[in-house]
């Protein structure tokens, strides 16, 4: 009885599992390995491996993609996570009005990427926008003007509004983190003379780093498939230049109707996210058990 009642509290978790998970994840390979388009839905044909080698093509431009796509997780990924980290560092200490930060900090956390993208259409819009406007105000200073959404601005556009939504994300976790560092090791340390750069560099970043290596794991990985931000922000443009590998896939799916080609693109993303993705994992790992 015992054993029953085990496996049925267990059901809803293995119902899930197969339902959004396992199922998806074989029905992809199904779809990599046939020919499925809006004409072939009914009767998909197998193909082998022509899917991948249609989507390594250059006239696919796949590779561009990943390329922008691991550029844009690296960028955003470093600069968020030393945001994050100097704004733990700051609200380590106690100041007034702390709470009141802290709440507006978190604020958008709560907002969807989607929105973001929306709301920077309207920022930093040629024409309309406050945030354009705002900026080239200090940038005629220097004869300077700056279109957010051209093709020489609209990277760092990206990145920042990225930063925006994310950072607050990165901080909490590394501000928890950071409160459970025990009191007596500074204490010991500053009763012995080090300086704060002292203390921050043989003490605090050795004990967060375990919990940087996660959060830089989980946030590549993330900024790697960004989507939504992108989209609705610049839809892959100007041209392609923004043309991320999950908005490619979606393109090459959704847009072109070839299912098993944007199937076989998003494996070959997949293994070439995975790779830096385990060395990275492995390298927290040991750091962590240290």
């Amino acid at each position: 009885m015992k054993i029953q009642r085990k496996h049925l509290l267990s059901l809803p978790l293995v119902v899930f599992l197969t339902a959004f998970i396992i199922f998806p994840t074989i029905y992809l390979w199904y779809l990599a390995f046939h020919k499925v388009t809006f004409t072939h839905m009914e009767s998909p044909t197998f193909c082998g491996i022509e899917n991948f080698i249609k989507a390594l093509n250059p006239v696919v431009d796949l590779a561009n993609s990943l390329i922008f796509s691991f550029k844009f997780a690296i960028v955003a990924t470093t600069i968020e996570l030393s945001f994050g980290l100097i704004l733990a560092l700051m609200f380590k200490r106690d100041f007034r009005g702390k709470s009141i930060f802290l709440m507006l900090l978190l604020l958008p956390m709560i907002t969807s990427s989607a929105m973001f993208g929306v709301i920077g259409r309207l920022l930093f819009n040629e024409e309309i926008g406050t945030a354009t406007y705002l900026v080239n105000l200090f940038a005629g200073v220097f004869n300077v003007h700056i279109s957010p959404l051209s093709k020489d601005w609209v990277f760092p556009t990206l990145i920042f509004l990225d930063m925006v939504h994310w950072v607050p994300f990165i901080f909490l976790f590394i501000y928890t983190d950071l409160r459970s560092l025990p009191r007596e090791y500074t204490d010991a340390a500053l009763v012995d003379g080090a300086t704060s750069w002292v203390i921050f560099r043989h003490i605090t970043l050795p004990y967060l780093k375990p919990m940087l290596g996660v959060l830089a794991v989980i946030r590549f990985a993330d900024a790697f498939n960004t989507f939504d931000i992108i989209y609705t922000l610049t839809g892959g443009g100007p041209g392609s230049l923004t043309t991320s590998y999950s908005i490619k896939v979606y393109e090459l799916a959704f847009v072109k109707g070839n299912f098993g080609l944007g199937a076989a693109a998003s494996l070959i993303g997949f293994f070439t996210l995975i790779i830096p993705l385990s060395l990275t994992i492995i390298y927290t790992r040991r750091r962590w058990v240290k």
